[in-house]
């Protein structure tokens, strides 16, 4: 028995040692976004860290509280040299849900290079765009090599805006064109 509570002691004590730490502001954006709490700004702050992925992780952090004050803040971060963090910032300004951030959204759609970033673009568009937007995602065609993820996310996008009562003729052809790819 005594051997089996001293096994059990060493195997937690490496399992601790082991265990991943997570930067100082890494692990305050996570509790920020366990509180739903924008922390007084803190988290705003997080969105122009040195650190792509502290800034990625805040733009996520903003997408799970869907607190519409901050589209503002989330927007310029589509023109970030990172594309894992206009990535996030695609995703964040879907899940805020600001009609605002569709200019910035249809701009970014026509210049964007990376597919992730590009899939995010479009996702969001679908959950935020008005009947512009629709159609500029109707009519978008890749021009990345990796065009098949790009297309799927298309007719996705197309069917959110169907879900929320946006739809138009050039979609629904759209839509057709796809189901035959």
């Amino acid at each position: 028995m005594r051997s089996l509570v001293l096994l059990s002691f060493f195997l937690i004590a490496a399992n601790l040692a082991a265990a991943q730490q997570l930067p100082s502001a890494e692990r305050e954006i996570l509790m920020l976004q366990d509180q739903r709490s924008l922390g007084d700004g803190k988290l705003r702050l997080y969105l122009s860290n040195a650190d792509p992925g502290i800034r990625s992780r805040a733009a996520m952090a903003l997408a799970n509280l869907q607190d519409t004050s901050t589209t503002p803040a989330v927007l310029p971060l589509l023109k970030d040299p990172a594309a894992i963090v206009r990535a996030s910032a695609a995703f964040a300004l879907g899940q805020i849900g600001s009609n605002a951030a569709q200019d910035s959204l249809l701009g970014q759609l026509k210049i964007e290079t990376d597919t992730d970033v590009l899939a995010r673009i479009q996702e969001a568009l679908g959950k935020v765009g008005r009947e512009r937007a629709l159609y500029e995602v109707a009519e978008y065609t890749p021009s990345t090599a990796d065009s098949t993820s790009l297309r799927a996310e298309a007719a996705i996008s197309i069917a959110r805006f169907a879900l929320r009562g946006l739809k138009n003729e050039r979609s629904i052809w759209r839509c057709f064109d796809l189901a035959a790819d």
